[in-house]
């Protein structure tokens, strides 16, 4: 008698099986079913059960790859619509609306370029604990109008302030140390400032202020860097306490409206031009002249007078200094020759830089 072959559901391989009696013999007359029997290949109900489980899983890994991927390519998206973009204790990017910005506390450093050209930023309010302002920083927030810096702040980097031509009122406290170049350049708002004593090193951080009428240099402060106020065209009082020990080349350059400066004898080094204001000829320098120099006989100020053609006054009762906002009359060198009047307002633009080229040139060559 022959049985049917019975196709296993298990990669096309084939058996053949009938109904077994209780000898175990075929029993006859009963059609043939499947047995429980196994050949080699075939995939058991468990077999299919753990095949079913890895695909489960392999999706559920490839859902979680894909939901990784698109978090991924979301985050620039999400950092954006957050206001400050800290790292650590770092502020590195701004994304607010303007306005009066308040740092978060805890930030202890602001990057580079953070607020760089926000004209519509109008305040700032910095924490009590921030330590480094970054290079150009705030560099021409036109919209600012007075800065207070805590005294917690050592650095304050390159332009990082240079440009904010709405500043009128700048507060330095006790703490700040260090000023990089320009770090205040081109604030032409600001009228008076005052150095802490912290700060023993002026540096060329306030050039071309201006409107700056007034400096005062707390007494700590030790050295008056070169380019310190150089163009400050409307400076007229300066006020030197008798810690300061050397004032640098061009610390004073081209300041047209100051008539005269105290000299303590604790100064002990003036370099060249410190006072120097440019006269010109048309465009071109012509020579120099500069405010009058009072301190003691034989101090450094006199010899520094008498070496660059200043008038000196010896530092005692009665003889006072002659000062005012108003520019002293200019004459060329050698003297006798009548100069060209100042323009209203100070030298233009164009003759600023002429009158100022011979030094720039030798204070890069320093």
């Amino acid at each position: 008698m022959k049985y049917p072959v019975h196709k296993s559901m298990s990669f096309g391989l084939y058996r053949q099986s009938r109904p077994l009696s209780k000898g175990g013999g075929f029993l006859p007359g009963q059609p043939p079913r499947l047995t429980t029997a196994r050949r080699w290949g075939t995939i058991s109900q468990n077999d299919r059960k753990w095949g079913s489980a890895v695909r489960s899983l392999k999706k559920l890994l490839g859902a979680a790859l894909l939901g990784a991927l698109l978090l991924a390519l979301a985050a620039p998206a999400l950092a954006a619509e957050e206001e400050f973009v800290l790292k650590g204790s770092a502020l590195t990017g701004y994304n607010g609306p303007g306005g009066h910005v308040v740092i978060p506390d805890g930030v202890r450093r602001i990057g580079d370029f953070v607020f760089w050209g926000r004209t519509d930023i109008t305040g700032v309010t910095f924490p009590e604990g921030l330590a480094w302002i970054g290079e150009e920083a705030f560099y021409e927030c036109t919209g600012l109008t007075s800065l207070r810096i805590p005294g917690s702040v050592r650095t304050i980097s390159e332009r990082a302030f240079s440009g904010c031509t709405g500043v009128t009122e700048i507060v330095l406290e006790e703490g700040v140390e260090y000023l990089g170049e320009y770090a205040f350049g081109d604030c032409s708002g600001i009228t008076e400032l005052t150095i802490p004593a912290s700060m023993t090193t002026v540096r060329d951080g306030f050039v071309s202020c201006l409107a700056l009428e007034r400096v005062t240099l707390s007494p700590g402060v030790k050295k008056i860097d070169k380019g310190a106020f150089w163009d400050c065209i409307s400076l007229w009082q300066v006020d030197i306490p008798d810690t300061v020990t050397q004032i640098g080349q061009g610390a004073f350059g081209n300041c047209v409206s100051l008539r005269g400066v105290d000299i303590p004898d604790s100064v002990t080094r003036i370099d060249s031009e410190a006072f120097a204001v440019w006269l010109l000829e048309g465009n071109q320098p012509a020579g120099t002249t500069g405010p009058a120099l009072r301190g003691g006989a034989g101090s450094q100020a006199e010899r520094h007078a008498r070496e660059w053609g200043l008038e000196f006054i010896q530092a005692a009762p009665g003889n006072e200094l002659e000062l005012g906002p108003e520019p002293a009359p200019l004459e060329k060198s050698p003297p006798g020759r009548a100069a060209e009047p100042l323009p209203a307002g100070g030298l233009g633009l164009t003759e600023r830089a002429a009158a100022g080229l011979a030094l720039l040139i030798r204070m890069a060559l320093v």
